[in-house]
């Protein structure tokens, strides 16, 4: 089916960055849904398409997301939005990358580092939320480097 079109709208009892969410009447033509019940400390693994959500955390510790897409070194990006990735290991042939690299941080990191490093990373869910979340499908053209 591909990418389903998403609405955003700030909600307290959305925790995604956007306020992402599939309008009812698109729901409403997926197949039903599967339940998996999780316990504390357990997650999930599925495809940037999946539909997913989950219901409210009822613990007192936060519930966290993390999103891993791991890529070989020359695959070519077809959005508009140059993305941002972090290379894991590999041969590095600058010719082949089509993704701008993110810093590493030192062992020992200063705060300036860690500011770099926070920069980096607004700017690459800028360039996500451009490429996936956006109604001009990231048209935006301003790009920063920050290898």
């Amino acid at each position: 089916m591909g990418h389903i079109p998403h609405k955003t709208r700030k909600n307290d009892n959305n925790m995604l960055s956007l306020g992402q969410y599939i309008e009812s009447n698109v729901m409403d033509t997926l197949e039903e849904p599967v339940s998996i019940q999780l316990r504390a400390g357990q997650a999930t693994l599925h495809s940037f398409d999946t539909v997913h959500s989950s219901g409210p955390n009822q613990s007192n510790g936060p519930r966290v997301g993390l999103a891993l897409r791991y890529i070989r070194g020359d695959v070519i990006q077809t959005k508009p939005q140059r993305e941002m990735a972090t290379w894991i290991s590999g041969t590095r042939d600058e010719k082949q990358i089509h993704f701008d690299i993110e810093p590493r941080l030192p062992v020992n990191p200063t705060r300036d580092d860690i500011n770099r490093g926070r920069e980096a990373q607004k700017e690459a869910i800028r360039r996500e939320e451009l490429n996936y979340f956006s109604s001009n499908n990231g048209a935006a053209t301003e790009k920063k480097s920050y290898s």
